[in-house]
C-alpha cells in the first residue's frame, strides 16, 4: 500500500502504529528509516519501539519531519533468516506556535506500560516496560516496593524505559514502580504486580531398583512448581487406579511400596 502522510505538532508525544506482516512464531517487529536507495535502524532516547510494534515518540523535533525519507514498520523472522516491510509513513512536524521560537513543555504522559498484574516464570528472563513521552525527554526511575532491584540479575534497555529481570526467582515477586520525571508538572508513577510461577521440577525421582522375590521395594516421586504440581503413577503405560489390584501394593501421592515381591 502507499505511504500514509501523518502530521503531528513539535514538542507532542505521539505515536505510530504497526500493521506488521503475520508470522508463526511471531515475528520480531522494528522500525526503520527508508530511504530512496538506503534502509537504517532507529536510534534514538527520543524513539522506543513497544511490544507491539507500535513507534512511541516521547516528543517530536523537527528533525523528525520526513520529506526525503519514510518511517518503515518491519517484521524479521529468525528461522527463516528474512524481513518484510509492513506500513510505510511521513511524518510532517508542525512548527510550535510559541512566539519565543521554543518548543512546549509537555509533563509527563503515559505512552506503554506492561499491565498491571504481570507473571514471570522462574528461570527465564521477564522484561518490565515503562514508556512515557514529553517534553524535556521524561527520566525514567525504576524501583521495588519492600526491598531492592537484585541489582547482580537486572539490566536495563531502552534507555531505562524498559526494566530486564534475568535468571528470575520467587524473590523477584513483589511490586515494581517507574517514575517518569522530566521537571515539568507532577512526576507520574506506575506500578506492576509481578507474580512468579514456575513449572514443575522433580526433587526426587524414581530409581531402577532390583529386589529378590519376598522382599520390599519403594518408589518415591516428588516435586515443586508454582501453582503446585499434581503428581500421577502410570503403570504400564494406564494410570495406576486402572492398574490390576495388588493387595501387597501401597499407594500415596508421593510414594508407591511393595511388600512380598513376587
Amino acid at each position: 500500500c502507499p505511504p500514509r502522510t501523518l502530521s503531528v505538532e513539535e514538542g507532542a508525544p505521539f505515536g505510530i502504529e504497526c500493521d506488521s506482516p503475520d508470522g508463526w512464531p511471531n515475528p520480531s517487529v522494528y522500525w526503520m528509516l527508508q530511504g530512496q536507495n538506503w534502509l537504517k535502524t532507529i536510534n534514538s532516547s527520543r524513539l522506543t519501539v513497544d511490544p507491539e510494534g507500535k513507534l512511541w515518540f516521547s516528543n517530536v523535533t523537527r528533525k523528525d519531519s520526513s520529506e526525503d525519507f519514510l518511517y518503515a514498520c518491519s517484521a524479521a523472522s529468525y528461522f527463516r533468516n528474512e524481513y518484510k516491510l509492513g506500513n510505510r509513513v511521513h511524518l510532517q512536524v508542525i512548527q510550535s506556535g510559541s512566539s519565543s521560537g521554543l518548543q512546549n513543555k509537555h509533563e509527563p504522559v503515559e505512552q506503554y506500560v506492561t499491565r498491571r498484574n504481570e507473571v514471570a516464570f522462574r528461570g527465564k528472563e521477564k522484561k518490565l516496560w515503562c514508556i512515557f513521552g514529553g517534553t524535556p525527554l521524561p527520566e525514567i526511575r525504576w524501583r521495588k516496593k519492600g526491598g531492592a532491584l537484585p541489582f547482580a540479575r537486572t539490566t536495563y534497555d531502552n534507555y531505562g524505559k524498559t526494566l530486564i529481570i534475568k535468571h528470575v526467582d520467587f524473590e523477584d515477586e513483589g511490586a515494581y514502580t517507574c517514575e517518569a520525571s522530566n521537571g515539568v508538572g507532577l512526576a507520574k508513577s506506575y506500578s506492576i504486580d509481578l507474580k512468579v510461577q514456575a513449572k514443575p521440577r522433580f526433587i526426587i525421582e524414581p530409581e531402577i531398583q532390583v529386589a529378590a522375590e519376598g522382599e520390599e521395594v519403594s518408589f518415591e516421586c516428588k516435586a515443586d512448581g508454582v501453582p503446585a504440581p499434581e503428581i500421577k503413577w502410570i503403570h504400564n503405560g494406564r494410570n495406576i487406579d486402572e492398574a490390576p489390584e495388588n493387595p501387597n501394593r501401597i499407594i500415596t501421592p508421593e510414594k508407591i511400596t511393595i511388600k512380598n515381591l513376587r
